[in-house]
This record gives structure tokens, C-alpha cells and sequence, in this order.
């Protein structure tokens, strides 16, 4: 019995000497750990109801018998063991908390980030599996192009000086050297032509706002002539198409002027808070 309570209270640190350090991968003990936290927790639980029960247990005896617990003799031997009892469970309480409960969530904490490890390699050793397949597909693309055209019912190449397989062989090539440089292409243009897309909706979205700027300044100036703002414009149907033209533009700018400001309020709460 004695070996078996000693095992239990050195659950932990056997499973992280023995099983856990040996074998990080190895996810079996969880179940097992699992029902020890539970085990644990009704023990904790238990052990909590306990103290409860005699702390009303005293405090019932102090109300009802108040000359009881002032007399000397065996009522005070008792009120001593009581005490004493009281506190080897609140040690109790304690000791399962801090030897069993809160190794056993560490355990379970460290199992969970090895696992959490193991299947980022997993994830990442599939999508370089699913990178080299993606090459393998662009590689045979064009040459499964090549095969198709050139296995048409046609006679467009029936007195071509080459044969067929040199045929096959100069098509192929040429459409993988194409496939290639617009792959490079792709690759090397992305960023220029994204800031270029950003560039030109910027300068379109500044133009809008002082094309707005001028038709309000002047709407205040027929006010201040004496005219009404809401006055008949030839121009106006032509303002509304210009409007859903810029739109796009202007919500961009927006956005871009909205995340300028969020970053500047930002690094100014940080340099007040250093």
C-alpha cells in the first residue's frame, strides 16, 4: 500500500523522467493523465468538503456549547486535536495541490506543445511535398500540351522536313522555356506591380478629393452670391458618373489614410508609455 501511494504521489515526475524526456513524440500517457487530474481533483475536492465540515462542526459546537469549549479537561483536549486536525488537512489540501494537481497540468501543458511541434512538422513536410508537386505539374504542363496537340487527327505537319519525335521535342521545349519566363516574370513583378496598383489608386483617390474639394468650395460660393446649393447642375449626371468611377479609389485612400493614423497613435502610446 505503501509503494502504491508513493507511485501515485510520483506520478509525474515519473511520467516526465521515464516517458515524456525519452520519448517527446509519444502521446499515450495523456488518457492515463487525464484520469489522474480527475482522481487528483476529487481528491482535492474531498479533502476541501472535509475542512469545511469540521470548520461548521466547530463552529456549531462553539454556539451551542460555549461552556464546553471555555472548560478545561477533555473538551479542551479535543478542541487541541481538532486544531490539529484541521490543519493536517489544510497541509493535505495544500500538498495535493502543489505535488500532484499542478505537476500533472504541466505535464499535460508540455504534451500538448510537443504535439503541437509534431504536427507543425507534419504540416510543414506536407507543403513541401505539395511545393514539389507544384513544380512537377508546371514541368509537365507543357509537355502534356505538346502531347495533345500533336496526337490530333491532323495532317497540318504531314510534310514537315523534321519527324514527329523532333517535332515533339523543339514544341516541348519551346513552351517550357515560355512557361518558365512567365513563371520569372510572375515572381520578379509582383511587388512593382503591386505598388504601381497602389500608386495609381492613390493619385486617382488625391484627384477625386480635390475635384470634390473644388464643386463644395463652389456650392459656398453661389451661397454667399445669393443662390441656392441645391440649384440645377447641366454637369450633375455626369458628377454622379464621375463619383461611382473614383469610388473605389477614394474608399483605398480612406483606408490607407485610417491605417496611417492607427500606426502613428500607436508608436505615440508607446514612446508615452516608455
Amino acid at each position: 500500500m505503501n509503494q502504491q501511494c508513493y507511485f501515485v504521489i510520483n506520478l509525474p515526475w515519473y511520467y516526465q523522467e521515464e516517458i515524456l524526456y525519452p520519448h517527446p513524440d509519444d502521446d499515450s500517457p495523456t488518457m492515463n493523465l487525464w484520469l489522474a487530474s480527475k482522481a487528483w481533483q476529487n481528491l482535492a475536492r474531498d479533502t476541501r468538503a472535509h475542512q469545511d465540515a469540521l470548520e461548521k462542526f466547530f463552529a456549531t459546537l462553539e454556539q451551542g456549547f460555549p461552556h464546553l469549549i471555555t472548560s478545561k479537561g477533555r473538551v479542551e483536549a479535543f478542541k487541541d486535536s481538532f486544531s490539529s486536525l484541521k490543519l493536517a488537512i489544510k497541509r493535505c489540501k495544500t500538498e495535493v495541490t502543489e505535488k500532484l494537481i499542478v505537476p500533472n497540468t504541466n505535464l499535460l501543458d508540455m504534451i500538448y506543445k510537443s504535439i503541437a511541434i509534431r504536427d507543425s512538422r507534419r504540416s510543414l513536410h506536407f507543403s513541401a511535398s505539395m511545393w514539389r508537386l507544384s513544380w512537377i505539374t508546371i514541368i509537365f504542363l507543357p509537355l502534356t500540351f505538346v502531347a495533345g496537340f500533336f496526337g490530333m487527327n491532323m495532317t497540318t505537319f504531314k510534310d514537315s522536313i523534321l519527324p514527329i519525335y523532333c517535332r515533339y521535342a523543339v514544341a516541348a521545349s519551346v513552351c517550357f522555356v515560355v512557361l518558365f519566363i512567365i513563371l520569372l516574370l510572375v515572381k520578379f513583378l509582383e511587388k512593382p506591380l503591386r505598388k504601381l496598383k497602389l500608386k495609381i489608386k492613390t493619385r486617382l483617390g488625391n484627384i477625386w478629393l480635390r475635384w470634390r474639394s473644388s464643386k463644395s468650395n463652389a456650392a459656398h460660393r453661389r451661397l454667399e452670391n445669393g443662390q441656392s446649393a441645391s440649384e440645377s447642375d447641366p454637369h450633375k449626371t455626369q458628377d454622379r458618373h464621375i463619383w461611382w468611377l473614383f469610388k473605389p479609389f477614394v474608399k483605398v485612400l480612406r483606408k490607407l489614410k485610417t491605417k496611417a493614423e492607427e500606426k502613428r497613435n500607436r508608436g505615440e502610446n508607446g514612446a508615452s508609455q516608455n
